[in-house]
């Protein structure tokens, strides 16, 4: 049963991902979508990386570029989760690239003010090629910061996530458990949406304060509604918020590019780094 007490469950994943397919998903269901799915609807998950969080903090404090100071922010995440579970009355879901370890001996979130996750994973090789696609870098680029560097940051809405290397960013969100977790793959994702949407209207169910019935055409509704080419096709007519100068969002919706894309060395390279979580991930 959900805990009335924290109401905050969090989408998390390592950039380029899936999180905005399953937060599609879940907007949908909210919503309860029975025609075409409306970007507009994904307003109602918010990242907690927004200085509207973070403001009613004492020393609430900004850098001279107008982005929240970082100190300020790794001290005050649980205090802003504590706001929120105490100002609202139904669950809130949240989209987050934040690395869930240790930053700075600071947790993202912790199982105080945290009703509990949403965990999706990607083959590391696959994100590469999407995140050197979207940030219009090099793959060796891309491969590298993956693989190497644990000071990677995103700002979209001047609270800085720190995302760390692929492997920890994974390792600190699946050895969270002391909270209510759900633990999905990208590739279940694009092969089997409707076992995803179901399982998420369990874990919404039996974690949050809504409580959704579904039968089987509000499902064929949904996966309809947000069925990968009609996003893309939206995407071209209205454009998407998430998109980046150098790519569209919604580019392929495939898994195992890699094999067509990235060089043997390349492969051998993530492969060798990554090789205990890959396994575990059944990706080798």
């Amino acid at each position: 049963m959900a805990n009335k007490q924290k109401k905050i469950i969090f989408i998390a994943s390592y950039p380029k991902s899936g999180n905005t397919g399953v937060r599609i998903l879940i907007s949908a269901l909210l919503n309860n979508t029975k025609d075409k799915f409306k970007f507009k609807g994904l307003k109602d998950i918010n990242m907690l990386s927004e200085l509207s969080y973070f403001n009613k903090i004492k020393n609430f404090k900004l850098q001279d570029n107008g982005i929240l100071d970082l100190e300020f922010t790794i001290n005050n995440w649980i205090n802003a989760q504590r706001i929120i579970n105490k100002n609202t009355v139904d669950t809130k879901f949240f989209k987050t690239h934040n690395v869930r370890g240790l930053v700075n001996g600071k947790y993202f979130t912790d199982e105080t003010v945290c009703a509990g996750f949403i965990y999706i994973s990607r083959d590391p090789r696959d994100i590469a090629i999407s995140k050197a696609k979207y940030t219009g870098t090099s793959v060796e680029e891309s491969i590298n910061r993956m693989l190497y560097n644990e000071h990677i940051t995103t700002c979209p809405f001047k609270v800085t996530e720190f995302i760390n290397t692929w492997q920890n960013h994974v390792t600190s969100w699946h050895s969270f458990k002391k909270v209510p977790r759900l633990l999905l793959k990208y590739e279940d994702l694009l092969k089997n949406t409707k076992n995803i949407l179901i399982q998420l209207v369990d874990f919404i169910n039996e974690n949050s304060t809504y409580t959704l019935t579904i039968n089987d055409k509000f499902i064929t509704n949904i996966l309809e509604a947000t069925e990968f080419e009609s996003l893309k096709k939206m995407e071209k007519i209205d454009g998407f918020e998430e998109s980046s100068p150098h790519s569209m969002f919604f580019r392929e919706g495939k898994s195992k590019q890699w094999e067509n894309i990235l060089s043997k060395n390349q492969i051998d390279m993530i492969q060798k780094e990554l090789e205990v979580p890959m396994k575990y991930f059944g990706y080798i």
